[in-house]
């Protein structure tokens, strides 16, 4: 029988942190909390080629390695 604990307590959020961590591509939602900027904001980077978006069919996503690099560039 699988105890409580371990299915709601410290190791469940552990394992949902870490399945973060791995997800590499972002929705544009995402990535505007990621970079806590405004889909506007993100919009206007991407017409500036600031940040360059993954197109797989009709959906619009972001490498994370590519936000990850956009900090950055920002911080210098």
């Amino acid at each position: 029988m699988i105890q409580l604990d371990i299915v709601f307590g410290a190791p469940v959020r552990y394992i949902q942190s870490m399945a973060e961590e791995i997800k590499r591509l972002f929705t544009v939602n995402e990535a505007c909390t990621y970079l806590s900027i405004s889909r506007m904001s993100l919009y206007r980077m991407m017409e500036r080629k600031e940040i360059a978006p993954v197109k797989i069919g009709n959906r619009t996503l972001f490498d994370k390695r590519d936000l990850d690099e956009f900090i950055e560039k920002a911080k210098k």
